[in-house]
């Protein structure tokens, strides 16, 4: 009866850790509320949709990277984009950092934070797991 229940425990615990799987935070990606929020204050110029996703200690920052976005999104598209991509990365940065997580890429929607960034950089044109 004793080796029944050993083995009973082994095989729930063995069965938990192996279907565990790891939290995925919805603020990390494009779709989430942090850069959708984002997106809306860019668009209108107004800063304060974001606010409510830092503490106040944060808000001279995240002032700081709106206010040279605004200035690079004037310069084309592309500057648009890239200016797009500083000010959302830096915002999910700083959320994170006050939540006391570690801050990974950013990701496209539905994308687990997990992955390799999908933001446009300068790497090798190797197969690597954004390209698969």
């Amino acid at each position: 009866m004793r080796i029944l229940k050993t083995s009973f425990v082994v095989t729930a615990v063995l069965g938990a850790i192996l279907a565990a799987r790891p939290v995925l935070a919805h603020c990390d990606t494009a779709d989430g509320p942090v850069v959708a929020a984002a997106k809306v204050a860019l668009e209108k110029g107004d800063i304060t949709p974001v606010l409510k996703w830092v503490k106040p200690a944060a808000e001279s920052e995240i002032r700081a990277a709106f206010t040279r976005a605004l200035a690079v999104r004037q310069k084309g598209p592309d500057a648009q984009a890239l200016a797009d991509q500083f000010f959302f990365e830096n915002l999910v940065r700083i959320h994170r950092a006050e939540k006391a997580r570690p801050t990974p890429a950013s990701c496209p929607p539905g994308r687990p934070s997990s992955w390799p960034s999908p933001w446009p950089t300068r790497r090798s044109t190797a197969a690597t797991p954004t390209s698969w």
